[in-house]
């Protein structure tokens, strides 16, 4: 299965996976069901296809999150 966009929507090995949130990150993507048909965090009325972007190193450093590389930092941390 793809998605509209023809992108399949699975990981690199074409499998689901899942993904145990905590109480907050669960709240948030519960707030985000039913805002989009197909995307649980559209962007643009599109999928996301990068995350680490400037747009993401900015919102880094606006949430005050260590920038003097004792912190790994990305998407996933």
């Amino acid at each position: 299965m793809a998605y509209d966009d023809g992108i399949w929507p699975g990981e690199k090995n074409k499998e689901d996976q899942i993904v145990v949130l905590n109480r907050i990150a669960g709240s948030v993507v519960e707030g985000q069901r039913g805002l989009h048909p197909t995307y649980v965090f559209p962007f643009k009325e599109k999928r996301l296809e990068r995350m680490h972007t400037t747009s993401w190193k900015n919102a880094w450093k606006k949430a005050k999150l260590p920038c003097d590389g004792s912190f790994t930092k990305g998407p996933h941390n």
